[in-house]
């Protein structure tokens, strides 16, 4: 079953969380929009798997005498990612965490997702919680351009357990769960 969400979009976010420049970066080189394009695969046991792909935009904003400073992730389905970033005193790392309405976002995304491809099975899923596997989402190495000390890859997966109350045709079937996984690759185009 394929279907062209903003699955994948949203969690981009996390890919930027642990990057390893190829030379020192200034606050100055990483300030200000980046154009990046995102590929993801998702699926949930009984229910599918979801693949998308789509161009999206990550704005860094932070005082250029700061170390720290917060993003904010667009992606083409509406979808809005924040949270707070900190590039390391050698410049050589840029560490990144969702803010709390970042995170929200995120499992907003991936619930839209889960009731779409409910639907499609004649179900309804309420009180969605999902649940990661002991090692969290897990993030992967992003590399750098040394023309534009940014980002130009990385990659990110998750996996775990969803759980929600369960609807077959307006009768209540129960509490029910499943495993779910997520891989995306996301590569930096250029700085807007």
């Amino acid at each position: 079953m394929k279907r062209r969400l903003a699955w994948s979009i949203g969690i981009g976010v996390f890919l930027f969380a642990t990057a390893t420049w190829v030379s020192a970066a200034t606050m100055a080189g990483v300030v200000g929009d980046w154009v990046v394009y995102s590929k993801a695969k998702g699926s949930v046991s009984k229910l599918g798997s979801d693949h998308s792909d789509g161009p999206a935009r990550i704005t860094f904003d932070a005082p250029l005498e700061s170390n720290t400073g917060s993003f904010t992730y667009n992606d083409p389905g509406g979808y809005i990612y924040t949270g707070d970033f900190t590039l390391a005193p050698d410049g050589k790392s840029l560490t990144m965490e969702f803010d709390a309405d970042g995170l929200d976002e995120f499992e907003r995304m991936m619930a839209d997702w889960l009731q779409i491809a409910a639907t499609e099975k004649d179900l309804f899923l309420e009180k969605i919680l999902f649940v990661y596997d002991e090692k969290g989402p897990l993030i992967g190495s992003v590399k750098t351009s040394k023309k534009t000390n940014g980002p130009t890859k990385g990659t990110v997966t998750a996996k775990g357990v969803v759980y929600a109350d369960i609807w077959d045709r307006g009768t209540y079937i129960g509490y029910g769960s499943a495993k779910f996984s997520y891989k995306s690759t996301t590569k930096a185009w250029f700085k807007d």
